[in-house]
């Protein structure tokens, strides 16, 4: 039996926990394909798990369904039936090697994928939140995504950037965009991007901090995804 120190236990409880998060996060229908931001999260937890335990978990990489070349990129498929199989297998051995390591999966991450309507936001962020510290990173690049789709739904050669950019865009009587919604919600529309611009991009495009919890990072990538669909309704404004 594994003796592990304090540290390693710790450590250990949360690859374990990130693990049953992705089980959680698979499909439902065993045909379906596994995306590729969770078995790049997993094979990256258990890169870490052999870390942790200084053991060889290399039975646990799983091999690829399908593989074929698109262009000159090397795609590789996985089948949620042997995907699941096999991260299973792995959570049980945990549970079994480790004197009990069980834990309750990480809070809402399993939500927060399903609630989640943008697809760019799922690929680009849901795998930051499964990682142990460093949650600036999801929303900078959530902030990220919010400026690039701002840019390129009015003009994609724009150069202006944060405020400015959302100041010549979605100002709510002269912006390029007009927001769906009477005048008062346009301007409450315009106020909430401008403020969002300011706040969570200013803090985390220019600095790195280590104030946001996991919870914290949810919460913003949630709201993101709000100003991202109302975007979606957006319209070109006529010229006078």
């Amino acid at each position: 039996m594994a003796e592990l120190s304090e540290e390693q236990h710790k450590k250990l409880k949360i690859i374990f926990a990130q693990l049953r998060a992705i089980d959680d996060t698979l499909p439902q229908k065993e045909t379906e394909m596994v995306s590729n931001q969770i078995v790049n999260s997993y094979f990256r937890l258990l890169k870490d798990l052999e870390s942790v335990s200084e053991k060889d978990f290399s039975q646990f990489k799983i091999k690829p369904d399908a593989e074929y070349t698109t262009g000159r990129k090397l795609v590789r498929r996985y089948f949620n039936l042997s995907f699941k199989s096999i991260l299973r297998q792995l959570i049980a051995l945990i549970n079994i090697e480790f004197e009990s390591v069980e834990s309750k999966p990480i809070v809402g991450i399993g939500n927060i994928i399903k609630i989640i309507k943008d697809n760019e936001l799922k690929e680009r962020c849901i795998d930051l939140l499964s990682a142990q510290e460093n949650f600036d990173r999801v929303i900078r690049e959530a902030t990220t995504i919010l400026e690039h789709r701002i840019r390129n739904l009015a003009d994609p050669d724009l150069t202006e950037v944060g405020v400015k950019l959302v100041n010549t865009v979605l100002h709510n009587t002269r912006g390029l965009l007009v927001i769906d919604g009477t005048p008062s919600e346009q301007e409450g529309f315009y106020q909430l991007y401008r403020g969002t611009m300011l706040s969570f991009r200013g803090e985390t495009h220019h600095k790195l901090s280590d104030q946001f919890s996991r919870e914290d990072a949810m919460k913003i990538l949630a709201f993101i995804d709000i100003l991202l669909d109302i975007l979606n309704e957006t319209k070109v404004r006529e010229s006078k």
